[in-house]
């Protein structure tokens, strides 16, 4: 038997996650505009540079809908993807209610080891074309008249056909996808901001009764939210729909990385008490990423809050990008001359 030091050891490319504002400053960097005062161009270089090799770069498919909000233009959004399909490894990563879910159901089969539950991946390679099969169309075909009606509407050809796989499109691809979302459904795009506003504005009302009993709040999430009982119901035969809420009552949620990261966050923003702002949905659909990803690049004010929310983040989040160049510099040792 080999000695430890003689094993071989596989050691997984980093993974790094940038934000729209950070994306934009390396596509101006490329093109050798100027950045705003007081950015790095050397920092992001090493960035941009970290993009082109064998780092696991990551893709949040919300964000396309961020790109072309506001005054942005198509060329505009196509200059971010562009940066993001230059990637040697790019990973997609799952809308955020599939990933709280996956772990919820995860955490469901540690305790109950006989429960079914549907199994999908929350990170889908881009950089090597194929195909993949979504979590929607996974959870669509347990609870079909569950999922949200935007959602059906965008799969229902492929829900209806009973195909598995969709093909890997590019960043560019999903932005021209985002743009004529937003186009053929205005006012559904307008909503989902004045909607997520409405929601947090009555969770900070009624944070008093939340911070009494947050368990039986956290159980009508995983029920309202996720619908995980829904799905524990429709996979498992004979099983209740009392049965499902008193497994999801019983959960450690603390096991659930993105889970807890929620609600801790979720707990700080309802204590902060300030209106919600326009733009804070796109920042929480970003918490999920943070638990599986190694470097992750925000803006400040959005990391200062998930900091206060995980004071153990605050090696790996970060808002200058000097700072996380320099995170990323020190992961890049395994992966030096390696440019095949």
């Amino acid at each position: 038997m080999a000695a430890d030091s003689d094993k071989i050891q596989i050691i997984e490319p980093p993974m790094f996650f940038l934000d729209t504002n950070h994306l934009i400053n390396i596509a101006n960097l490329r093109k050798r505009k100027p950045l705003p005062a007081g950015q790095s161009p050397e920092a992001y270089s090493l960035i941009d540079q970290c993009i082109g090799r064998h780092f696991g770069v990551v893709f949040l498919e919300a964000a396309a809908l961020d790109w072309v909000d506001g005054k942005a233009t198509e060329d505009s959004a196509r200059e971010i993807a562009q940066v993001l399909d230059s990637a040697k490894l790019l990973y997609l990563f799952e809308f955020d209610t599939w990933v709280y879910l996956r772990e919820v159901l995860d955490e469901c089969v540690r305790l109950h080891r006989d429960l079914r539950v549907p199994q999908y991946d929350i990170f889908h390679l881009l950089s090597d074309g194929g195909s993949y099969e979504p979590a929607l169309l996974k959870i669509a075909r347990c609870i079909p008249n569950d999922i949200s009606e935007s959602a059906q509407a965008s799969f229902a050809a492929v829900i209806e056909s009973g195909v598995t796989q969709i093909p890997v499109v590019s960043v560019r691809q999903h932005v021209i996808g985002a743009l004529l979302w937003k186009k053929r459904n205005p006012d559904t795009y307008k909503e989902r901001v004045e909607n997520f506003k409405e929601m947090l504005s009555e969770d900070i009302k009624g944070a008093n009764g939340y911070f009494t009993d947050p368990t039986r709040f956290h159980t009508a999430w995983l029920k309202g939210f996720l619908k995980a009982d829904k799905v524990l119901v429709a996979c498992n035969d004979g099983l209740t729909t009392e049965d499902a809420a008193d497994i999801l009552a019983h959960l450690d949620l603390e096991r659930c990385p993105s889970v807890w990261l929620y609600i801790k966050a979720h707990e700080h923003r309802m204590r902060a008490g300030y209106p919600p702002t326009d733009n804070e949905g796109d920042d929480w659909s970003i918490l999920p990423i943070v638990p599986y990803v190694d470097v992750i690049l925000i803006d400040r004010g959005f990391r200062e809050f998930v900091i206060r929310a995980d004071s153990s983040l605050e090696a790996k989040v970060f808002a200058n990008a000097a700072d996380a160049a320099k995170a990323l510099s020190a992961l890049v040792a395994p992966w030096n001359g390696d440019e095949n």
